[in-house]
């Protein structure tokens, strides 16, 4: 199955970004200024109630230092060892 990578953003979630910071000592501020977001909407993103497009993940996977795929690939390798099926989201 090929996704775009919009529905792999659509897949990415609050809680994912939310790790990425803890695990590199990154606070939410550093994150909304690289986003361009104002607190409130960085904190929509983060709690799940507004997905992050692909252009905010891939500014925040500059921030972290990896590439795009290599962060959105932690959610296919996740879904993988809990044995969920990736099907792509309409």
């Amino acid at each position: 199955v090929i996704y775009t990578s919009e529905q792999y953003a659509k897949r990415y979630s609050g809680g994912d970004v939310r790790a990425e910071l803890a695990r590199r000592a990154i606070s939410q501020a550093s994150l909304g200024e690289a986003l361009g977001l104002i607190q409130a909407s960085l904190s929509l993103r983060l709690n799940g109630k507004v997905a992050f497009s692909i252009d905010e993940l891939a500014r925040a996977a500059g921030l972290f230092g990896v590439s795009l795929e290599t962060l959105v690939a932690g959610v296919a390798a996740a879904e993988f060892v809990r044995g969920t099926t990736l099907t792509p989201q309409q």
